[in-house]
């Protein structure tokens, strides 16, 4: 008699054989995790609290539930200023084909009045796999480690959902990643629940909107410039002016 596992194993495995010749945009699982980023300095707690990962075969969409259709404003109970909490019906999606080494990923532009559409190369996610296992669920996971940006990550995958994907930007393990931490206890993204059925309705998409035809890092490139000449007409005028970006996810811009 197979376990339940066993039983979502099997199931997973038979549903992703047979999603061949079907649309890109037809989902077969859909993951819920927690988000719950606590950077001092950062302006996205907003966007905590409920996310999600639709995936297939090939594709895959990360969303954040939380995040407001319009923008808007709310004061900061910890730090006591006002913090833009920017809008987007879609919940500033990030989205992949699985085993390309890039992403399309939409944020908000300060500096504009419409969110940033750009390609972002994840190639620098070099894990390591490590003989530690624990359950998540009902999936049997093992851990794995890495670097990004800045900072360490300690991430649990199962091998029961074949799928090179994650939570955010995390992917590029050899099964579906349900669990991932920074090391510093500022990062998490958290396994709430796992569907895996052939009557989701949501779709797989891109973003929708301007596509700046940029690369992240060629549009981290742009906006320093940007605000280097912001504090140069400000400081031509007598007027003294800093601009950090804010604390976030990634501490390191992308190479």
């Amino acid at each position: 008699m197979k376990t339940p596992t066993a039983i979502v194993m099997s199931f997973a495995f038979f549903a992703l054989s047979n999603l061949n010749g079907q649309s890109d945009s037809i989902p077969l699982g859909k993951v819920i995790y927690a988000r719950n980023i606590c950077i001092p300095g950062s302006n996205s707690a907003y966007m905590n609290g409920s996310t999600s990962l639709l995936f297939n075969r090939t594709n895959s969409v990360f969303i954040h539930n939380a995040v407001p259709e319009n923008d808007s404003s709310y004061t900061d109970s910890q730090y006591i200023f006002e913090v833009k909490a920017y809008g987007d019906s879609e919940g500033f999606p990030i989205y992949r084909k699985h085993g390309q080494p890039w992403l399309i990923t939409k944020f908000p532009c300060k500096e504009s009045k419409v969110h940033c559409i750009v390609s972002d190369t994840v190639n620098d996610m070099n894990w390591k796999l490590h003989p530690e296992f624990r359950i998540i669920g009902q999936f049997n996971c093992q851990k794995a480690v890495c670097q990004f940006r800045g900072r360490s990550y300690v991430a649990w995958y199962t091998l029961e959902i074949p799928i090179s994907s994650g939570p955010y930007k995390f992917g590029g393990l050899p099964g579906l990643i349900l669990d991932v931490e920074s090391t510093d206890g500022l990062v998490k993204f958290n396994f709430v629940s796992l569907e895996i059925s052939s009557s989701l309705t949501d779709v797989i998409r891109p973003p929708s909107g301007i596509y700046l035809s940029l690369s992240l890092q060629a549009y981290y490139r742009e906006e320093s410039l940007f605000f280097k000449n912001l504090i140069d007409e400000a400081k031509a005028k007598g007027v003294g002016m800093t601009i950090e970006r804010n604390a976030d996810i990634e501490l390191i811009s992308p190479d």
